[in-house]
């Protein structure tokens, strides 16, 4: 189990207090194969945590529950279909196709060719996996055999998209 990361900041008197929030000290690097020893990953070209994800899917023996509000990553999209033509329950949660068909249109190509595969995608696994959507749906995550012996889970805070490899 992950230990909770504290950290304490003291401030004059004087000074206005801040709410609960992450305050940046260096400039954002993107990741590095070595994980941080609380189980905190960056997200970058290495793809470290985008490799325990796919890991962790091939490694399902009961289920596997994906939320992402943008999915369109190949790779994960195979790990998926494999597993679930092994037997594996797959359950896919991921934004309304009315909430991304309304993004927009001046967006950048990159969004668009992110939404453009992730009904590619979608249309792919719908034979094989439970597939649900929801129009104010943001979250990002994976949760593996539950209640299995080894049970996993990922939180995110990037699209299982190009954003696993791309961004920092």
């Amino acid at each position: 189990m992950l230990k909770p990361q504290r950290c304490t900041y003291r401030m004059s008197q004087e000074a206005e207090l801040l709410p609960p929030c992450w305050l940046r000290c260096k400039p954002t690097r993107a990741d590095n194969d070595a994980p941080f020893p609380s189980g905190l990953f960056r997200i970058g070209p290495a793809q470290t945590f985008r490799r325990m994800l796919m890991t962790a899917i091939e490694s399902a023996q009961q289920v596997v529950l994906v939320a992402s509000y943008l999915f369109a990553d190949e790779d994960i999209a195979q790990a998926l279909l494999r597993s679930a033509k092994r037997g594996v329950r797959v359950y896919v949660i991921t934004a309304s196709e009315t909430r991304l068909n309304a993004l927009p249109k001046e967006d950048d190509a990159f969004e668009q060719r992110m939404v453009d595969e992730h009904k590619r995608l979608l249309d792919q696994l719908a034979d094989f996996v439970l597939l649900r959507s929801a129009e104010h749906f943001h979250a990002k995550f994976l949760i593996v055999d539950p209640r299995g012996p080894r049970p996993q889970g990922f939180l995110s805070t990037a699209n299982f998209n190009l954003a696993l490899r791309e961004s920092v």
